[in-house]
């Protein structure tokens, strides 16, 4: 499944946030992640993937794993966006990838992004103590 040609394919499943779109996004996360070469192809699916430009891609591959926490920070928007909607799935995607686009060194990254994340996982801890789901509690030992 860590295909690039898939990940172009699965960006064709529609921009309405549903089970469906969650589970290509969820792979399009796995594909950014694990592909380890950053070719034409990889550089449109990431970009297009993370709503990002070529500039701004190639700052993040320039400092250490910062595309792989904007991976992450996107990756957990998603799911939290979807927490009501489709929660279960949500929670099975999260069990899934959560590990894998967790799995790196945030002092490498850029302090931007860094930035982003506090900001990400105060409203993570928000929800979490709200108690209304179990995802955001999930994330958050994942993360």
């Amino acid at each position: 499944m860590r295909s690039v040609e898939i990940g172009h394919s699965l960006i064709s499943w529609g921009g309405n946030i549903d089970q469906k779109r969650l589970c290509a996004q969820g792979i399009i996360a796995d594909i950014v992640t694990n592909i380890p070469q950053h070719d034409e192809r990889w550089f449109s699916l990431t970009m297009h993937h993370l709503g990002i430009s070529e500039h701004a891609l190639r700052g993040y591959l320039d400092h250490g794993d910062s595309i792989l926490l904007a991976n992450l920070i996107h990756l957990t928007h998603q799911l939290l966006r979807n927490v009501t909607r489709a929660h279960w799935e949500a929670f099975a995607m999260a069990r899934y990838f959560l590990p894998q686009a967790s799995s790196f060194h945030v002092q490498n990254t850029l302090p931007g992004l860094q930035r982003n994340f506090c900001d990400l996982w105060n409203k993570i801890v928000l929800q979490a103590r709200a108690n209304e789901h179990e995802l955001p509690l999930y994330i958050l030992q994942q993360t």
